[in-house]
């Protein structure tokens, strides 16, 4: 006679869950970082910045030592307020020239599209991977609820022991 176990749900693996938790997490910080710098190049108005100087220090982060490279400037709005500030994505080589960016009061973004949204890129590819991974693992496991079950394990083989 024939006896099935009932098949229980199995749980999520806590290294993935810890994994997808912090993948989560970091979406959410992107979405979040992501959200003020759309609506300042959105609702921003496009400017000419100045860069007037560019200071280059040491970082340490990882047990690694790398240069930053920060740069500061002015720029006018269309309401004749001049503002100061760190100029985004500009280096040494644009010390003393005019960049373009997107203001809104005293906040800057990048003047290009991919410059400003990088966290909404991010975000989308963070939840990109969270929903593949899940997928996945759904597929993987209904494939495995459907298989038919091994005779050698079962105890259903023709051999005879």
């Amino acid at each position: 006679m024939l006896y099935r176990v009932p098949v229980s749900r199995p749980r999520i693996n806590p290294i993935l869950a810890v994994w997808l938790g912090v993948l989560l997490l970091m979406a959410v910080i992107a979405a979040i970082v992501g959200g003020f710098q759309a609506r300042t190049y959105f609702d921003g108005e496009k400017v000419t910045a100045v860069v007037g100087y560019c200071e280059t220090h040491q970082e340490y982060s990882g047990g690694s030592r790398h240069t930053k490279t920060t740069c500061h400037g002015h720029w006018t709005t269309s309401d004749g307020t001049r503002h100061e500030g760190t100029i985004p994505n500009a280096g040494r080589s644009d010390e003393g020239r005019q960049v373009t960016l997107r203001a809104l009061g005293d906040r800057v973004v990048s003047g290009n599209v991919f410059g400003a949204l990088w966290p909404f890129a991010l975000t989308v590819g963070a939840l990109a991977v969270i929903v593949l991974i899940l997928v996945v693992r759904h597929k993987v496991r209904r494939s495995a609820r459907r298989a038919p079950a091994d005779p050698v394990r079962s105890g259903q083989s023709d051999h005879a022991p």
